[in-house]
């Protein structure tokens, strides 16, 4: 069965070079409608219609997974727009849409070279942000509001982007944090969708099955050459305290990748839109994570207290 994802007209529109050896659909009432062949340039027609469609309430088209040529324009766009004169929170925006766009296709394509081109986009976003100071000032005012897995993933990505930035990584190491945030997740694409969209809570057998994807994360990244990010695809729900899983380790026995990943997993889940609650305010979901996180010793104090100090720059600037 043939898979596709959504993409934006932003992106097709402003990159309209590589938008050529893609075959482009739109979702009518009588199912998919193509409305460009591959090797063929957008018309002046067609990119009217787009720009049409983009003033109104459809602004996405549907494009085939199965090529690597969603990567290839995704990378494409990532340069143009870290390279344009646009504002620095426009250029935050752009990117992490862009890459939204392009963890739906690696979740529906899951194969290597799909995981080395995203490995590509987010080096150039870890660069931007390690020379853009103001980037870390920036971080919660674009964060989207969705229920979808891959906005929770981009949104973890923002903050431990920004976060990591705000506490001094720079180079390799904010490369590694960029990065690997965008795979924490990854995992869940072995998760069947009855658990990972189910609308209320799970069951604890669904739990438990869902708690798995962790394992999965790290064999989906060691097998596709990404090793280096694969403890905080392992580690992102383990506990000081040694309560987490998968494997109960604690204290300074959980990498600091997954320490930093893992704070900014729960922050966004309280504030985050989900199908069964609704979203915390900032306030209460600090206090919240004070109260049944850091008290009770499940998650590093003093991160805790350095990321409390990164979400008052952010409010201050906004």
């Amino acid at each position: 069965m043939e898979k596709y994802i959504p993409i934006s007209f932003d992106i097709l529109l402003n990159n309209l070079n590589e938008v050529e050896n893609i075959e482009l659909f739109i979702k009518g009432e009588r199912g998919l409608k193509k409305i460009k062949e591959k090797g063929k340039p957008l018309s002046n027609e067609l990119k009217a219609k787009l720009a049409k469609f983009k003033k109104g309430k459809q602004n996405k088209v549907l494009v085939k997974t199965e090529s690597n040529a969603v990567f290839n324009l995704c990378n494409v766009a990532i340069q143009r727009i870290i390279q344009s004169r646009e504002r620095p929170e426009r250029i935050i925006r752009e990117i992490f849409s862009i890459l939204n766009t392009m963890y739906d296709a690696l979740v529906t394509n899951p194969v290597k070279e799909n995981f080395t081109s995203v490995s590509s986009a987010n080096e150039k976003v870890s660069r931007f942000i390690e020379n853009n100071p103001q980037v870390t000032k920036l971080t919660i005012s674009t964060l989207k509001k969705d229920t979808s897995t891959s906005i929770h993933t981009i949104n973890v990505q923002k903050l431990v982007s920004g976060f990591a930035h705000f506490i001094g990584m720079r180079g390799t190491k904010l490369k590694i944090f960029v990065d690997g945030s965008f795979f924490h997740d990854i995992g869940k694409i072995k998760i069947p969708d009855n658990i990972l969209k189910k609308p209320g809570r799970l069951t604890d057998e669904e739990f438990e099955i869902m708690k798995k994807h962790t394992l999965f994360g790290y064999e989906i990244l060691i097998e596709n050459d990404l090793k280096k990010y694969s403890k905080m695809a392992l580690e992102h729900h383990e506990f000081m305290d040694g309560s987490g899983y998968p494997n109960g380790i604690k204290g300074e026995d959980i990498s600091e990748y997954a320490k930093i990943v893992q704070i900014c997993d729960i922050f966004e889940a309280l504030t985050g839109i989900r199908p069964y609650k609704k979203p915390f305010e900032i306030f209460n979901a600090l206090e919240l994570m004070k109260k049944e996180f850091v008290d009770k010793g499940k998650i590093d104090k003093e991160l805790f207290e350095e990321f409390l100090n990164f979400l008052k720059i952010n409010k201050e600037s906004s």
